[in-house]
């Protein structure tokens, strides 16, 4: 499991991205979603352990708290690396909209762009 945290200062938002490998197991996955205070309803809970456990490969899925601006981007093993850039700008985009909306950024063409910015560099790189 590779990770990577950052802040969206701009947002006072705090992330997380999860990388997973086949090797990996959802109980390790939960404690560390917990620790990040993400905490997952029964079906995330069983729909995630499947995929985990059975080590699915492709897509991914985000996790994201509005109301504490808290997100992690989880991403499953990718069956190459440009699956996983395309995994990766998607989930990436499902945060941009939850941050768009929360802050009512409905409209800013160029908040939503620099935010869509920051967002790749963080995450790509």
């Amino acid at each position: 499991m590779k990770t990577k945290t950052f802040k969206v200062p701009m947002y006072d938002w705090n992330v997380k991205l999860i990388e997973l490998n086949k090797k990996d197991k959802f109980k390790e996955l939960n404690t560390v979603l917990k620790r990040f205070k993400i905490y997952l309803n029964k079906e995330d809970v069983k729909d995630i352990s499947i995929k985990v456990d059975e080590n699915y490969t492709g897509g991914g899925c985000s996790l994201i708290d509005s109301m504490f601006r808290i997100a992690v981007i989880l991403i499953y093993p990718q069956e190459n690396k440009a699956d996983g850039i395309n995994t990766l700008c998607h989930e990436k985009r499902h945060l941009e909209d939850e941050i768009i909306i929360k802050h009512d950024l409905n409209g800013e063409i160029e908040a939503a762009a620099y935010l869509a910015g920051y967002l790749a560099e963080k995450l790509l790189f």
